[in-house]
């Protein structure tokens, strides 16, 4: 893997699967049609089932995650930040070593709901393992629900078993475990 910056790995990713559903449906992908949510990455009118299509959107917003970490006393690695500024999309899944893997969404006016949801969660589980918050929660395996993580020292991608307790290495960076994903 290279060592590419997170827009440009989501970047790969986001042509990637346009390519992929163009190929497979005609379409883009699709995902619940929420009426709440501002309509950028939108593409098209609901269907009469309520899914919408949508395409990943290079955001022109800044998302700051200082008062998260003032709120949790941690400070999340470079490329959580860089994550949460690149794009606006609806999902971030693929396949990497036959498990699947969903990463949390971006979307607008609602970037960091789920993720602040998730660390303050995270948080309170490391209280009872009376230990420091080290990592940080961005997504899941699918199969197993178990917590992909990023050390926010190192950068680099894990996954936690919280019922035995380990950490399994899975990229040495967010950006390249997103390319994995394509």
């Amino acid at each position: 893997m290279t060592n590419n910056t997170i827009k440009i790995a989501m970047k790969k990713y986001f042509e990637a699967l346009e390519i992929l559903y163009k190929n497979e449906t005609g379409d883009l992908p699709y995902f619940p049609y929420d009426p709440t949510l501002p309509p950028i990455i939108y593409v098209g009118i609901p269907t009469k089932e309520e899914w919408i299509q949508w395409r990943a959107v290079e955001k022109d917003t800044i998302t700051d995650l200082v008062e998260l970490e003032e709120q949790l006393h941690i400070r999340f690695h470079a490329s959580i930040s860089e994550y949460f500024n690149s794009y606006w999309f609806a999902f971030l899944n693929g396949t990497v070593a036959e498990s699947n893997y969903a990463l949390l969404p971006v979307l607008p006016d609602r970037e960091t709901d789920k993720f602040a949801a998730l660390q303050v969660e995270y948080a309170k589980y490391c209280a009872l393992l009376n230990r420091p918050m080290e990592y940080s929660p961005i997504g899941s395996e699918i199969e197993s629900g178990n917590a992909i993580v990023v050390n926010n020292t190192n950068g680099k991608v894990f996954v936690e078993d919280a019922e035995a307790q380990t950490m399994e290495l899975i990229s040495e960076s967010l950006a390249d475990f997103i390319e994995m994903l394509i």
